[in-house]
């Protein structure tokens, strides 16, 4: 009765730590605000068909990620910040997921082994970081890892619903990051087929249903797009995001990298639990599978190709960041927990060593904790109450669930976690947040001027932050030609710019002379606010 009451109250620290944190920190760079901004323009009256950022088509993704986004905004944006509505999205879905784990492999694997995959999987790093992440990527990780868990349900146990239901999650999948999404779930879908194909063909009319579910949902809104958009959107929508991204014709995109990018990520992102997942691949820990019954056997295989083609194709691809290893982690989660049944020696004694230095670093981060931004290590005294009553709970974890190691390690995890929320996590965001820098620059602009802004040599961030911490919506430009005209005042439409000091002046003859209206940094970056001269 003691080890359920703890392992219990293990869950329980891994859910808070999943949401304890929704309020404490600001939109992040590179991407939060510009995700947070489009779905506040649609919000608060723009096209629920195309997405806007500052006003103008924003086209690199399929809309549902901002749909979502936006009700939010419109629910629970009702009675707290507009940014933690933005991030309440990821954290729903991330435990929508968790939810959908426990059930369906407790229903394949039993009630232990469901717990611990999904112990495992709610207190590695990379779900921790998906679950606080104002982006597309948490909302693609629940419904590739729902329709693989839904579609795996409906073919073993013979559940139409599910199968349906998995079917439409795919649907929603495309529609949320495009062809992507289909991607990441047709890997281990041609695992499913496979192993079901018996399965599958005596009942096509079921499937064929399904078809229409999977196809549906993209399908209508790409038509309405293209009937509603113009030959440029779709082009920047289909060419160059869909299919330039993935072979790596857009540089101009960013993120492009080699083919071992995620050999240095996604160890971390397995952490604490990377010990497990390498004793797995070292020790060939499929070995083992032949004692368990065939559902079993079928579940872990559609868990090891989900995993390691998962890894493959994005490997493959041509753009490349961490957070596309979201959709990858249940299957991870799975392999790791299982494994973790009969580990090797090696295995077990370095997840006990990664336990006692995250047990240190909690108690640590209780007492010597960033004062400021700038400090470094060592950090100064600075005691956290709060945060001592989470390093002392984990004490108490790791001595009392020292019979059962998964549960142990998850529990200390997840303290150190709630202790990271309320020590560090406040330091990083002051360095982080745009906010700051947009109210003292928009407190700068002479006043009806608001509206006359252009941004030199900006990007998506800067849009995103003016846009939805101030309400400007800057206008970029390109031409050398007419930022010279503005700053002479000569340009009749707009008189102010905002640049990056570090890509201003351009070097261009006879640049005029310009006044400097504010000065602000963010993040590093040194901004200027410019008008004409007063003596012109």
């Amino acid at each position: 009765m003691k080890l359920k009451i703890i392992s219990g109250f293990v869950l329980f620290i891994c859910l808070a730590a999943l949401t304890a944190g929704l309020g404490i920190r600001s939109l992040w760079p590179p991407d939060e605000q510009r995700e947070a901004e489009i779905a506040r323009e649609m919000a608060a009256g723009g096209s629920w068909l195309i997405p806007h950022l500052a006003g103008r088509p924003f086209v690199e993704k399929p809309p549902l990620y901002y749909w979502f986004s936006a009700l939010s905004m419109k629910t629970i944006g009702t009675f707290t910040r507009t940014a933690v509505a933005a991030r309440a999205v990821s954290v729903i879905f991330v435990l929508l997921l968790l939810f959908l784990l426990w059930f369906v492999s407790r229903s394949v694997l039993g009630a232990g082994r469901a717990f611990n995959i999904v112990l495992v999987l709610a207190s590695m790093v990379g779900i921790f970081d998906a679950a606080y992440k104002v982006l597309i990527d948490p909302l693609l990780l629940s419904l590739t890892g729902s329709s693989i868990l839904l579609l795996f349900l409906g073919l073993a146990k013979d559940k139409p619903g599910a199968l349906l239901a998995g079917y439409l999650a795919a649907g929603l999948a495309f529609l949320a990051k495009g062809f992507v999404g289909w991607a990441l779930i047709g890997i281990p879908g041609i695992a499913l087929g496979i192993i079901y194909y018996r399965t599958i063909i005596r009942r096509p009319l079921l499937h064929l249903a399904g078809i229409f579910l999977l196809l549906g949902p993209g399908f209508a809104w790409a038509i309405a797009f293209y009937r509603s958009g113009n030959p440029e959107l779709w082009h920047q929508w289909f060419i160059e995001n869909q299919i330039g991204r993935f072979l790596g014709n857009t540089e101009h995109l960013g993120h492009i990298k080699g083919p071992f990018y995620y050999g240095e990520l996604l160890p971390l992102s397995l952490l604490p639990w990377t010990p497990a997942f390498l004793g797995f691949l070292i020790h060939r820990g499929w070995r083992a599978w032949r004692r368990d019954p065939d559902q079993a056997r079928n579940f872990f295989r559609v868990s090891l190709v989900w995993a390691l083609g998962g890894l493959l194709f994005l490997s493959l691809a041509g753009t490349k960041r961490n957070v596309y290893l979201f959709p990858l982690l249940p299957a991870f989660a799975v392999l790791a927990a299982i494994y973790l049944e009969r580990p090797a020696l090696w295995v077990k004694a370095l997840l006990r060593l990664f336990t006692v230095l995250l047990l240190i670093g909690a108690v640590y981060l209780s007492f010597f904790s960033p004062v400021i931004p700038e400090a470094k290590f060592p950090w100064g005294w600075n005691p956290d109450w709060l945060a001592l009553v989470f390093a002392l709970a984990g004490i108490y974890l790791y001595r009392s669930a020292r019979k059962i190691p998964v549960v142990r390690l998850a529990g200390v995890t997840a303290a150190v976690y709630l202790v990271y929320q309320f020590t560090v996590l406040p330091m990083i965001d002051m360095k982080k947040t745009y906010r700051p820098l947009v109210e003292r620059m928009t407190a700068a602009i002479p006043e009806g001027e608001d509206n006359q802004i252009l941004s030199w040599n900006t990007d998506e961030r800067t849009l995103g932050s003016f846009a939805f911490y101030g309400g400007i919506y800057l206008s970029p430009i390109s031409d050398p030609a007419r930022l010279a005209r503005v700053l002479r005042g000569d340009d009749g439409e707009r008189g102010l710019v905002l640049t990056r000091q570090k890509h201003f002046p351009p070097s261009v003859p006879d640049f005029p002379a310009y006044r400097v209206i504010a000065r602000g940094e963010a993040e590093g970056r040194d901004y200027l606010l410019l008008g004409p001269r007063r003596d012109r």
